[in-house]
Order: C-alpha cells, then sequence, then structure tokens
C-alpha cells in the first residue's frame, strides 16, 4: 500500500486537530487528498508542504 492510500485512510479513519500533509506522496498526491477531503466537508487545519527540484515544479 502506497504512502498516499496510507494517508488518505487515516484521514478517514481518526479525527486530528491539525493536518500535516505532503504534496508529493507516492500513489496518491497530496492535492488529490486535500480536494477530497475537503470536498467531504472536513475542515480541519492542513499545513502543505513541497519539495520540488527546480523552479518549473
Amino acid at each position: 500500500m502506497t504512502a498516499g492510500c496510507v494517508a488518505e485512510q487515516a484521514l478517514e479513519a481518526d479525527g486530528f486537530d491539525t493536518v500535516v500533509l505532503d504534496l508529493s506522496l507516492p500513489g496518491r498526491s497530496g492535492l488529490d487528498i486535500l480536494a477530497s477531503w475537503r470536498r467531504s466537508q472536513h475542515l480541519t487545519p492542513v499545513l502543505v508542504l513541497a519539495a520540488r527540484e527546480g523552479p518549473r515544479d
């Protein structure tokens, strides 16, 4: 199971006060996970992290 899938399952299974979410998760992007979570009306604050290689990213 990929990290993206595990993260998505954890968000659905537990209540969190805050979420730290990486955009570059393998298997499912953090941005996709966040969009899906917000569509489900979750309002928990999310800190989004992104590490990219260059200016194009």
